[in-house]
């Protein structure tokens, strides 16, 4: 949870002063600055910043009232309301945070300066944790459980422990000491597992614990009220969780210390309201058994696995709690993920030749003059909020964002990811689309919409084709190949597979014209999406709903049509 001292309030910043504050708005008339904390001292306030995690995007404000405000942001009003709701819930803000206009704001305070004594937050610099949130903290735990080197919990508090296993983890792969970019290598792992094996945190039912699982992964074998069992499809691990009195407590820590070698080999936990059984069989086979005493009776969870599963039993011991979290993937402009996607922005660069680019792929929204003039592209809905996901490309440097001729707000937008969401209040856009559970195959059928050459064409156009590769261009990871049509205008519409589901949002068509000059062919549909694991993790980074579906059933193409009909629209930018 966020930790703040709570004595201290936020401060409303309307106190009347002799001393004029702006008279112009200061973030412009349609936004505001998100406010998490005021202190009352300039030391406070860096303070307060490097505790909570907010170093990179932290800006601070001499108010009317003296006090040094606190900002993380600035955002359109009308969407502001939406934005930190989902951060409270998330506990990646504090509960009294609000959006102000800056209309008592005198200055902005350069904090920081080298008395500040921040951490270098550079990508090969030491690894520092000062300015991580106890998400990001929390995150990296996890991270080097999956990876076999962290057997805590995942508390977010890092201590010796936590650091001991990060530099256990650099000696061994890299045999340097830990960077920030390690910890960003780390992190891109975890959020490929998270991806592919659906790792979340589950909760236990009736029995007010929970744990991490990978859902993708594990299947409910049997079920008896609240006696659960869950098998791994492809590794050695299992997990059984039950409701125990006294005697089957006793019972259940006995048998599993009947299971160890030796007495030296057993690592137990005997307390009032908590009991840990942990050792080894002689075949190499992992028990772990933690009761927490709830409501009059024993809650238990016991794990086994082999050798082949050894780091996912390990994430899911550690990450055992009888707490509840927000969300498991900290925001996007948080220290840890801008420094993966720093990390990952360095290697694309790295693969790029210093030549001329062979087949350079073109973004296919209007065609990008050296100074923006305006264009349209494609956007999807994605939740009941009006929110609809699209490019980057397709609302950048925009003055203004029509959905449907509806005025839209900018919510978030990643460059890095190419991807954007933008918000419409008030208006039926029809019913929102809902992304895939799992990932998508190669040769995959799917189906694209968008409005392409608008102006030329009329409406919406609807054309299909399939997973032609699962990387882009020069092996991108973050991209998949399809063979499905694009045409300018085309980009950030929605690609769904043969169910319905999205599985990867249109972002790019090869450049036709420079292959042509190069090889003396035409080549033909090779064009490019987004991964929808990857739009997904945008989302949940930045605290957007969205809603995941099974296969379920096959959809005619007429179905489909009409489907992407309904949730499909056109995003106009003014310049």
């Amino acid at each position: 949870m966020f930790i703040r001292p709570a004595s201290v309030a936020l401060p409303v910043f309307l106190a009347v002063s002799s001393v004029p504050a702006w008279s112009e708005p200061l973030f412009g008339s349609q936004n505001c600055a998100v406010v998490v904390a005021a202190r009352p001292t300039l030391p406070e306030a860096r303070a307060w910043i490097s505790e909570n995690g907010y170093h990179e995007r932290a800006r601070v404000f001499l108010s009317s009232n003296n006090w040094f405000a606190i900002t993380v942001g600035v955002v359109a009003k009308s969407a502001s309301e939406g934005i930190i709701s989902n951060g409270v819930r998330r506990a990646t803000m504090p509960s009294d945070t609000y959006c102000t206009s800056g209309s008592s704001f005198l200055k902005e305070i350069n904090w920081r300066t080298a008395s500040s004594g921040a951490p270098s937050t550079d990508l090969w610099g030491d690894f520092d944790a000062r300015p991580m949130s106890v998400v990001e903290k929390r995150f990296l735990q996890g991270s080097l459980a999956l990876a076999g080197y962290y057997s805590g919990l995942l508390d977010g508090a890092w201590g010796r422990g936590s650091q001991s296993s990060l530099e256990a983890f650099t000696r061994d792969k890299f045999n340097e000491e830990p960077s920030n970019s390690h910890a960003a290598a780390l992190v891109i792992d975890f959020i490929v597992a998270i991806d592919s094996e659906g790792w979340e945190q589950i909760p236990m039912e009736g029995l007010a614990m929970n744990l991490m699982m990978p859902v993708k992964k594990m299947r409910l074998t049997e079920s008896d009220g609240l006696y659960k069992q869950w098998d791994h499809s492809d590794l050695n691990l299992q997990l059984i969780a039950n409701d125990l009195i006294n005697s089957e407590l006793v019972s259940v820590h006995n048998f599993a210390e009947s299971k160890s070698v030796t007495p030296s080999d057993i690592y137990k936990v005997r307390k009032r309201t908590r009991w840990v059984t942990s050792t080894t069989d002689p075949r190499g086979l992992s028990v772990y058994v933690r009761s927490e005493l709830i409501r009059g009776t024993w809650s238990t969870v016991f794990i086994t696995g082999g050798s082949d599963s050894s780091n996912e039993l390990n994430l899911m011991v550690s990450s055992i709690s009888t707490d509840t979290f927000g969300s498991l993937i900290p925001p996007e402009n948080s220290t840890l993920m801008t420094h993966a996607m720093k990390l990952l922005d360095e290697f694309e660069e790295s693969k790029t030749e210093p030549e001329p680019q062979v087949g350079v792929s073109q973004s296919p929204s209007q065609p990008e003059p050296k100074s923006r003039e305006g264009g349209t592209g494609t956007g999807f809905l994605i939740n009941e909020d009006g929110v609809l996901l699209t490019n980057a490309h397709v609302v950048e440097e925009c003055s203004s964002i029509n959905v449907n001729g509806h005025r839209a707000d900018l919510i978030v937008s990643s460059n890095i990811f190419d991807l954007a969401a933008v918000s419409v209040r008030g208006v039926d856009l029809g019913e929102p689309l809902r992304f895939a559970s799992d990932s998508v195959g190669l040769n995959a059928d799917i189906t694209i919409a968008g409005y392409p050459l608008h102006g030329l064409l009329g409406g919406l156009n609807v054309s299909r084709g399939s997973i032609s590769a699962l990387k882009g261009l020069r092996g991108d990871e973050t991209n998949l190949q399809i063979s499905a049509p694009v045409q300018p205008g085309n980009s950030g519409g929605p690609a769904v597979n043969r169910f319905g589901n999205v599985v990867g949002v249109v972002v790019s068509k090869l450049n036709t014209v420079e292959i042509a000059d190069l090889t003396g062919d035409i080549a033909q549909n090779v064009n490019f999406a987004v991964r929808g694991d990857l739009a997904k993790v945008f989302l949940m980074s930045n605290g957007i709903n969205y809603t995941e579906a099974n296969r379920g059933t096959e959809k005619s193409v007429e179905d489909l049509a009409q489907m992407l009909q309904s949730a499909t629209h056109l995003i106009e930018c003014a310049p």
